[in-house]
């Protein structure tokens, strides 16, 4: 799931014609992304989050452009407004099917020495709790906040039925138009200043409509959101689940079709 490299200095505008001073701010926040064995972790997304209002709510939200790591696993966070800032590094889109087209970015698949663990989204300095994260504030210059180690949670099997008879099995995979693309997020719904989210895509199923995601997940409950697009629109639904010591029972997921293909006029 890029970065543009340019520091901006503040000075006088110039008499000249056609200099301009620039308006970027020049807080930087430079760093690592590595796995619990300490190598570099490549095409992770790293934000940097600042409380505001959202909603009505205090929340955390992203500033600046966000960074992805390069195969050191570096990022650097620049154009950051002097304040305290935390930061999040996601796991990319995954894409759950051997039939991976060529508009789709190949993901290394990342595993932590723990194999019955799966990483997750972590904040700095290595938490998976954003209740753990650390801040860092954030002046003029640069800040280096060198390594942190991803965090892992324990592997849970989520397993899902679409119940739709409009959704029927497709004739077969093809390579590079898939029919019937899925997409499915999970998101908790425990109130938080940051609300991470995993997303996946795959083909849809057919026959009983029943699929299944890994991933790590504490214990809690979750909203697990799925839109199929077909040719004549977007079919859409929400479950709940919760997890507890064991792997869930079958979410079931309602689809009702939320927007329409249209034609255009000749």
């Amino acid at each position: 799931m890029m970065i543009l490299l340019l520091l901006s200095n503040s000075g006088m505008l110039s008499s000249r014609p056609g200099q301009t001073s620039s308006a970027h701010p020049a807080g930087v926040i430079t760093g690592r992304v590595v796995d619990d064995d300490g190598r570099p972790m490549r095409g992770l997304e790293v934000k940097a989050l600042a409380y505001g209002d959202e909603n009505g709510k205090r929340r955390l939200v992203p500033r600046g452009l966000p960074a992805k790591t390069n195969d050191r696993g570096e990022f650097r966070l620049f154009w950051l407004d002097p304040g305290t800032y935390y930061l999040v590094a996601s796991l990319p889109q995954v894409m759950l099917d051997r039939y991976r087209g060529p508009q789709f970015e190949r993901i290394i698949p990342y595993i932590p020495s723990d194999s019955d663990a799966s990483f997750v989204t972590t904040y700095f300095p290595g938490t998976a709790e954003i209740g753990g994260a650390q801040p860092i504030e954030v002046g003029g210059s640069e800040i280096d906040v060198h390594a942190f180690p991803m965090a892992a949670l324990a592997t849970r099997v989520v397993r899902a039925k679409l119940i739709n008879p409009a959704l029927d099995e497709t004739t077969g995979p093809n390579p590079i138009v898939v029919p019937n693309l899925m997409t499915v997020t999970l998101r908790t719904l425990a109130d938080s200043p940051y609300t991470p989210s995993y997303l996946w895509t795959m083909l849809a199923p057919g026959g009983n409509g029943t699929f299944e995601i890994s991933t790590g997940l504490a214990p809690g409950s979750y909203a697990l959101n799925v839109e199929v697009l077909k040719s004549d629109g977007v079919y859409a639904g929400t479950g709940k689940l919760t997890v507890e010591g064991a792997d869930s029972d079958i979410v079931q997921i309602r689809l009702s079709k939320s927007i329409t293909a249209s034609k255009s006029s000749q």
